[in-house]
């Protein structure tokens, strides 16, 4: 499964949708080879300058997929959520801001985690080209909850002009 793809062309539009733009299913054992979710606006209008809002940007409940490249702001609940998914690797996505870098904060979590042993950013010493960039989120840049959210690794990332709101549970930001 590939959702986009390296090139513009490839690029998809994801928005609009009432729950999640992309769902990634818990049946889902992969690997970040045959998994992918590449280099697509979700959450964003085609020119990437203005929302066309999901509930949840990327939903993973799944295993072993990498969402990498992909521009994801503009949702309500969560830009993107790992819901129960283990062993995924998050890069390079640019999480909260639209296109043009809009200083408009918005109401959602970043990166909601609740799964374990998944990467966001760099793995040991990738460095920050590995990394994402995650602002403009209210209710938290990155976001850990759940007593089995084990093992997670947050590196690597550009995080600021974040919040934070209590109920979410804990919070790295």
């Amino acid at each position: 499964l590939i959702i986009g793809g390296q090139n513009a062309a490839d690029r998809n539009v994801i928005g609009g949708a009432g729950v999640n733009g992309i769902s990634i299913q818990a049946g889902v054992q992969s690997s970040t080879d045959d998994c992918q979710i590449v280099n697509n606006l979700i959450g964003l209008t085609p020119d990437g300058l203005s929302e066309l809002a999901n509930n949840v940007g990327v939903s993973v409940n799944g295993s072993g997929c990498a969402v990498v490249r992909n521009r994801i702001a503009g949702n309500t609940l969560a830009n993107l959520w790992i819901n129960g998914g283990n062993n995924n690797v998050i890069q390079q996505n640019w999480i909260g801001p639209y296109v043009d870098d809009d200083s408009e904060r918005h109401d959602v979590v970043g990166v909601l985690v609740q799964g374990s042993n998944n990467l966001i950013g760099a793995s040991g010493n990738g460095g920050t080209l590995a990394g994402n960039t995650i602002r403009l989120n209210l209710r938290g840049g990155v976001v850990i909850r759940g007593n089995t959210s084990i093992g997670n690794s947050v590196k690597a990332n550009l995080l600021g002009d974040n919040g934070f709101d209590g109920d979410n549970g804990g919070r790295m930001d």
